[in-house]
């Protein structure tokens, strides 16, 4: 009886802090934010940090549990995925489903997901750009003959239309160019 009392009035108190004026909530808001200024800033807080990080990879208990956790997951990993997989994959498609109707119904929040994603791919890619090309060079540079013509053929019949275009489009302006040098040249 008394623990479910306390439980319940542990509730309560939980349920008025999600009140962002409840003097507790703000309390425990600075409290927090001290924490995290004292983990980033303070010297003495970031030597006890990295003194009970070392205590816990230290102790032996920690290193076998860490090691069973490994094989546990590993086994399920291996074992259980494949059983799951249709309800995963049904999963994957409802979240997918789900992320599509949140970005559709809100303009402003795509326009600063994309601004984001923008941003971070230029932060990403243009600093790399000259290691990327010489990496998709050594790579193409390194494909024979025949590798070379299969990727281009999975670009399909655009690649057709596109040899097809630019050999008659090339075929045009030649022909041009010899027609204005016979008419102007003689």
């Amino acid at each position: 009886m008394i623990a479910a009392k306390v439980i319940n009035g542990l509730t309560e108190t939980l349920r008025e802090m999600r009140d962002s004026d409840h003097p507790w909530r703000k309390q425990a808001s600075a409290l927090i934010e001290n924490l995290i200024d004292d983990l980033a800033h303070a010297p003495e807080m970031r030597a006890q940090g990295e003194a009970l990080k070392q205590e816990i990879l230290a102790n032996p208990v920690f290193a076998e549990l860490a090691q069973a956790l490994r094989e546990e997951l590993e086994t399920a990993l291996t074992d259980d995925l494949p059983r799951h997989a249709e309800a995963i994959v049904g999963w994957l498609a409802t979240s997918a489903r789900a992320l599509g109707r949140w970005l559709e119904e809100d303009p402003l929040r795509r326009a600063r997901i994309n601004r984001r994603l923008r941003l971070l791919a230029l932060r990403t890619v243009l600093p790399r750009r000259a290691e990327i090309g010489a990496y998709i060079a050594a790579v193409v540079d390194n494909w024979d003959t025949a590798t070379l013509v299969n990727r281009l053929e999975l670009v399909g019949k655009d690649l057709q239309n596109i040899r097809i275009n630019g050999t008659l489009g090339g075929g045009l302006v030649g022909l041009l160019i010899f027609t204005i040098s016979r008419a102007f040249g003689g």
